[in-house]
């Protein structure tokens, strides 16, 4: 990582020609590799400098600062551009096939007609025509209710193919009491020819919708 700085910070601080900051690698003599952003961030604060901007790294303004730097990737101030995506939400109980499921109505808070009551290890659902957008790796999670006294767990298969990766589903206090479960990055075909199985582990949860966000 490299810091950048409007004012001269004293010896080793270097200032290309070109550039309107000063540049530098050893943050009190030391080179500081492998940081996440926010430590990054920390250690230039630290000295009154800042990260530098993606331009700034462009036009090599902390080149020949040290540390064997020069080739590597390093942290910018500037922001990312995130890429749209779309959700799209499939009620549970409209599923295309299952195994040891019901469709239940026994506790309110739910969307669509009901929710699926999933039975025990190896039970589940499918949903085809899942759309994939422009395919490549989308964004999947689900809707749902944990009466229970302890975490139950599905893994997820799309088009046949085991995803990395398991859907929690921690208690959420009531059975009438609904919950989005955390999410996992799964490999899509574009278009709608995509089949998401999901499948309890130990024991699925009461089930209401599937949401999945596609580029």
């Amino acid at each position: 990582m490299r810091c950048c700085s409007e004012t001269d910070l004293g010896n080793g601080w270097n200032k290309r020609s070109g550039c309107n900051v000063w540049g530098e690698s050893h943050i009190n003599g030391v080179c500081h590799r492998g940081k996440t952003y926010t430590e990054a961030v920390d250690i230039c604060e630290s000295v009154g400098a800042r990260l530098c901007t993606a331009q700034e790294l462009l036009d090599d303004c902390p080149r020949g600062t040290g540390c064997n730097f020069d080739r590597d990737m390093n942290w910018s101030s500037t922001p990312g551009i995130e890429q749209p995506t779309t959700e799209y939400e499939y009620e549970a109980e409209y599923y295309s096939n299952g195994s040891g499921v019901s469709v239940k109505t026994n506790h309110a808070g739910y969307t669509g007609i009901g929710f699926v009551d999933y039975g025990g290890s190896g039970t589940y659902i499918e949903i085809n025509n899942v759309n994939g957008g422009s395919g490549g790796v989308c964004s999947i999670s689900t809707n749902y209710a944990n009466g229970g006294s302890w975490t139950r767990s599905c893994k997820v298969s799309v088009n046949g193919v085991d995803q990395p990766g398991e859907l929690s589903y921690p208690p959420t206090g009531a059975w009438n009491k609904w919950e989005d479960s955390n999410t996992l990055q799964v490999n899509c075909n574009p278009g709608t020819s995509n089949t998401i199985r999901i499948t309890g582990i130990t024991s699925g949860p009461n089930m209401n919708k599937v949401m999945v966000s596609v580029p």
